[in-house]
């Protein structure tokens, strides 16, 4: 199913198939799967949906997954519900590369999931996020330090908030006074 002009009004009617093990979508024109899409493919253990133009992983995975690909799309990190999925399963190899990840204050648990997780995601060491218009290997991103960084940009966000209130209500005051 590779490469061909599959899209999104096709994936109402996928059939199902008990025994099949390996499918591959990649480089087809769809942007996101219904989030029971695999459930159904009980014996899946191989799925590429490399190639695409997926944002995000909105969809279960079924429950005997051995290999994932998902390079080479618009990801820029994953919920804490996709991290779970992942995490539960064992033997997971997972493919990661070329992907727009973000390493910003949203993105930390993203972050340390990666850092942790037991899912083995090959070329590791190699897959990177930007932030503004650096670019970071995830793997050596201290997570300490941008959670101290995301908490000061919030601080001065909340400051910065105050100041402009007291000064409106400062300048509201004067206007009643001098009326």
């Amino acid at each position: 199913m590779a490469g061909n002009r599959l899209g999104q009004k096709q994936l109402s009617h996928f059939p199902r198939h008990d025994r099949l093990q390996e499918l591959n979508m990649a480089a087809n024109a769809i942007t996101e799967f219904p989030a029971n899409m695999f459930l159904h493919l009980v014996a899946l253990q191989s799925l590429d949906i490399s190639k695409k133009q997926l944002k995000s992983v909105l969809f279960d995975l079924p429950p005997h997954l051995k290999f994932l690909d998902l390079s080479w799309n618009l990801l820029t990190s994953f919920d804490t519900n996709t991290q779970l999925m992942m995490n539960a399963l064992p033997s997971l190899v997972l493919h990661l590369d070329h992907n727009p990840f973000q390493c910003d204050c949203p993105e930390t648990s993203f972050i340390e999931w990666f850092q942790n997780t037991v899912t083995n995601i090959t070329n590791r060491e190699n897959i990177t996020c930007q932030q503004g218009i650096s670019t970071y290997h995830i793997i050596t991103i201290r997570t300490s330090l941008l959670e101290i960084k995301c908490g000061l940009t919030v601080n001065v966000v909340v400051v910065s908030s105050l100041v402009v209130g007291v000064v409106i209500l400062m300048a509201t005051l004067t206007v009643i006074m001098y009326r």
